[in-house]
């Protein structure tokens, strides 16, 4: 085997497994897109023709509008519930601190869990604290801030499963 082969195989090889892990920091809520297209980019500075910039280009535009989907997603669940546009904005920050805070705690589950309850906390303690709506109401749209982000979590985990078989099938290609 020859070092252009050698390093051909190990690039490739390290486009895959940080694809993989880019899903799994992805399902719990870390920035797992963005370490895979990280490692993508300086495979790919390193080696030009383990794939092409349109492949590259297709990750980065996924990336970005799985960010998108969270961001919209998250506070969608919360206004559709009933939450005030604040009650959304807080559900889509105290989802983010809930994720961080859980994290240490029953790790990966502990991040998950904390972004549900953070985001369904927020919303109720604007709701109920801030806009004096009932517990009902404050309930119904952190219920409905918590679904949100289950949703958004989901999608954008299915976005890095895509990236991740995309650049996978790329190396293998050209």
């Amino acid at each position: 085997m020859d070092y252009a082969s050698w390093t051909d195989w190990l690039a490739a090889a390290l486009v895959i497994v940080f694809g993989l892990v880019g899903i799994v920091l992805t399902v719990v809520t870390l920035p797992g897109l963005w370490l895979t297209l990280l490692v993508a980019g300086g495979m790919w500075f390193w080696k030009p023709d383990l794939f092409n910039w349109w492949t590259f280009g297709s990750c980065i535009a996924l990336a970005v509008t799985a960010e998108i989907i969270e961001l919209v997603a998250g506070t969608a669940g919360a206004s559709k519930a009933g939450a005030s546009r604040t009650g959304s904005i807080v559900a889509g920050v105290c989802s983010l601190v809930g994720a961080i805070v859980g994290a240490p705690f029953v790790f990966p589950l502990g991040s998950i869990a904390g972004g549900i309850l953070g985001a369904a906390a927020g919303a109720i303690a604007v709701e109920r604290g801030l806009k004096k709506k009932t517990w009902e109401q404050a309930t119904a749209a952190g219920q409905g801030a918590a679904i949100g982000r289950i949703i958004a979590t989901a999608a954008k985990v299915s976005i890095a499963v895509v990236i991740a078989v995309i650049l996978s099938v790329a190396v293998f290609v050209n």
